[in-house]
């Protein structure tokens, strides 16, 4: 019962004749993407930046910063280190998020 649905509503979308927009400009420049490039340059920056995340603070990377001394601001060089991939992760989806909801606001 639930295959005969499911194949009917399918088989109406895909008889559908493909329309592209018409609205958008070419233009040269940055404009001739809609606005879309800093939405897609910032996603691209923040994987990127939640990978060296990711390896900064799994093994072998953070097995670099495990000593206890130096004091940084009165603890140890490995909280000190994953605070501050915390913080830095913290303040890039702040970021991420202004960034996507520009238009909105």
């Amino acid at each position: 019962m639930r295959v005969s649905s499911i194949t009917k509503l399918g088989a109406s979308a895909l008889s559908a004749p493909f329309v592209p927009p018409t609205s958008v400009t070419h233009t040269a420049g940055c404009s001739s993407l809609g606005g879309q490039l800093p939405k897609t340059l910032i996603r691209r920056l923040a994987i990127g930046f939640f990978l060296v995340y990711l390896l900064a603070v799994t093994w072998p990377v953070a097995t670099l910063f495990r000593s206890p001394k130096p004091l940084i601001i009165g603890i140890p060089l490995s909280m000190a280190w994953s605070i501050g991939w915390i913080l830095l992760g913290w303040v890039m989806l702040l970021v991420l998020d202004w960034f996507e909801n520009k238009g909105r606001r």
